[in-house]
């Protein structure tokens, strides 16, 4: 990554005698695709944007304080190339952890965001770092690191995971320093709900907090990453743990992982959600290529009491298959396959689907990428449906 940095003349007026310890880095990457994704009902032909990563251009900097102290920030700002939007530039206003835990923001918050991806500001040094702002949570940067895909693709090996949140906003973050290959990262979200007993929203509602433990020496990487959700009003928590290693043995890096998302109690007097996704994944370089693998499989183990009834134990596979040419050091051409084998327990009945939500409207159109938020919700349940997905695309990183 090309690195542009400042002279000290620019920030002068404001530096002072540590202008020349500042630095300021501009950087970004433009990602685009042709995409086809196949259901039960057709196939859509479209072109995409962050088919590998996001595309983004964002600013960071470090002033240098002594003795080992810094402070830093970090701007930045998620773009889709193909409607100059900002995918992560909607709030909403107002959070809710539903089953999914897909939403992140505070009660307090309105409008749109313009760094969505990332904005942080804080104070690194022989402590580690703590910052404040909206970042990736460790759950996610513990699976992403053992994702043959790096979390891109369509082929990615997060395909089924449910409460697959990437980022918190309203939250303050700790790294401690990396010892002896060793690193905790901890990060505590506020819910900013309303502290007044007779509203409906309770105290500390959609805070949340996650842990995350690396080991990495040579080519041994082993993780684990921790989340748990208080929802609101619902009263609620959802908790979701991932376990993964992977080792490089030169010709092939190999990966494994387990993810599992589970609430306390039968909330919304239906559905216990209890889900459970097994994966391997694989890496082989060779050149200027790479090429990606991986298998993953769900266990639908929720409750659902639906007139009494209980519908077995749904399952899906899920398998993906990429590669990756480098023409640059910053431009790579890359193509990705996904495949979703869709099983169920006992067929004829009103379930949902394996994301444990009752939500009947849905059409079951669901396409690798977004697999994990309700993998079939098909009103019906349909055995043996096969949605897939494949893209061509480029990406320049500067």
């Amino acid at each position: 990554m090309k690195k542009l940095v400042m002279a000290a003349a620019v920030i002068g007026a404001f530096a002072g005698a540590a202008q020349a310890q500042t630095s300021v880095t501009l950087y970004g990457i433009a990602d685009g695709d042709l995409r086809f994704d196949h259901t039960n009902i057709g196939t859509l032909k479209s072109i995409g944007s962050g088919g590998e990563s996001g595309s983004r251009w964002g600013i960071r900097g470090t002033e240098d304080l002594g003795g080992g102290l810094k402070a830093n920030f970090i701007f930045e700002q998620g773009i889709d190339i193909t409607d100059n939007s900002s995918p992560q530039g909607s709030i909403g206003g107002g959070a809710s952890a539903g089953q999914g835990g897909s939403s992140t923001q505070p009660h307090s918050s309105t409008g749109s965001r313009l760094f969505g991806r990332i904005a942080t500001v804080g104070l690194s040094g022989p402590f580690g770092e703590f910052r404040f702002g909206r970042g990736y949570n460790p759950l996610f940067l513990v699976q992403a690191t053992a994702d043959p895909f790096g979390a891109g693709f369509v082929g990615q090996i997060s395909n089924l995971y449910v409460n697959n949140s990437i980022r918190n906003d309203n939250a303050m973050y700790y790294d401690t320093p990396r010892i002896a290959g060793f690193q905790a990262s901890g990060v505590y979200q506020f819910g900013e709900s309303s502290t007044d007993s007779a509203a409906t929203q309770k105290k500390r509602g959609n805070d949340r907090y996650g842990l995350g433990a690396t080991y990495a020496n040579g080519p041994l990487f082993v993780g684990v990453g921790y989340e748990q959700i208080r929802s609101n009003p619902d009263n609620f928590k959802v908790r979701t743990i991932d376990a993964d290693a992977s080792y490089d043995f030169g010709i092939v890096k190999v990966m494994a992982g387990y993810w599992r998302t589970k609430n306390d109690r039968g909330d919304f007097g239906t559905v216990r959600l209890k889900e459970n996704v097994y994966t391997l994944g694989a890496t082989v370089p060779f050149g200027a290529w790479s090429f990606l693998g991986q298998w993953s499989h769900l266990r639908d183990k929720s409750t659902i009491n639906v007139n009494g009834s209980d519908y077995g134990t749904p399952r899906a596979n899920n398998f993906g298959l990429g590669v990756r040419y480098s023409l640059s050091k910053r431009t790579i051409l890359y193509s990705s396959y996904s495949r979703t084998n869709l099983k169920t327990g006992t067929q004829g009945q009103a379930y949902s689907g394996f994301a444990g939500i009752a939500d009947a409207s849905n059409s079951g159109l669901y396409t690798a990428g977004n697999l994990g938020s309700g993998v079939t919700s098909y009103g019906s349940i349909i055995t043996n449906v096969n949605p897939y997905s494949f893209q061509f695309g480029i990406r320049h990183s500067f």
